[in-house]
């Protein structure tokens, strides 16, 4: 049999790596991480220690992994009190509705018929562009210099 490594032996007996670990040095096998590897022989002797755990009961509420054992809490419910309900508010309208300039209205592109999803997509941008920086004054032409 070839060298085997920690973490496959953790595998096998269904046991968390961190486990094995501690039994490894327990039994003064020097071991760095899962990743170690162990010879037939410590595989052999750690065999038999594990498959002997595994034949005797469990004693003190302890699994096979170590760790203790989990118990939920009774979830005890309470009765709901009785909650106000507000009235909701109605929307409030604005008097006065914006309308757009015939000017913002030239420069938003109308999507074509038969555009393809890139083409309707792009004149989407655009419009949305169109009515984010409609009230912003246009850019003025830098100053040509003469030679």
């Amino acid at each position: 049999m070839a060298k085997m490594r920690v973490y496959e032996l953790a595998r096998e007996f269904k046991v968390k790596n961190e486990v094995l670990i501690q039994l490894l040095r327990g039994m003064e096998i020097s071991v760095r991480s899962h990743m170690s590897s162990l010879d037939d022989d410590q595989v052999a002797r750690v065999r038999t220690r594990l498959e002997q755990k595994k034949r005797r009961p469990v004693k003190g509420g302890k699994d096979d992994s170590g760790g203790s054992r989990k118990r939920r809490r009774r979830v005890v419910e309470k009765p709901l009190e009785p909650v106000a309900v507000a009235e909701p508010e109605e929307p409030q309208v604005p008097a006065e509705v914006e309308e757009v300039s015939p000017v913002a209205a030239k420069e938003i592109p109308a999507i074509p018929e038969g555009a393809t999803p890139q083409e309707r997509r792009a004149a989407q941008i655009a419009a949305k562009a169109a009515k984010l920086f409609k009230d912003l004054p246009e850019r003025p032409e830098p100053p040509v210099e003469a030679e």
